[in-house]
């Protein structure tokens, strides 16, 4: 997971040098700006104002040593860190 939320990063990053270049402010305003951006590890809904990713939380179950895909919390009321 961790390398895949690297990747996540790098494609965020990328996307912002395409949009605005290398200037740092810039790139901080656009990121800071970014909604539903499609990512590896799921769609980046945006950033809070402490700067945190907001993504729907994939939800596993772990049976007999196993995992499995049992859904998505999606709700931004409940997944964005600022609400707490």
């Amino acid at each position: 997971m961790v390398g895949a939320s690297v990747y996540d990063a790098f494609q965020v990053l990328f996307e912002a040098m395409k949009n605005v270049g290398t200037d740092t402010q810039k790139m901080k305003e656009y990121i800071a700006g970014m909604k539903n951006f499609d990512t590896v590890t799921g769609t980046l809904l945006y950033y809070n104002a402490e700067g945190s990713a907001v993504k729907p939380i994939q939800v596993q179950l772990v049976t007999k040593g196993e995992y499995h895909y049992y859904g998505i919390v999606d709700d931004a009321q409940i997944i964005d860190p600022a609400n707490y």
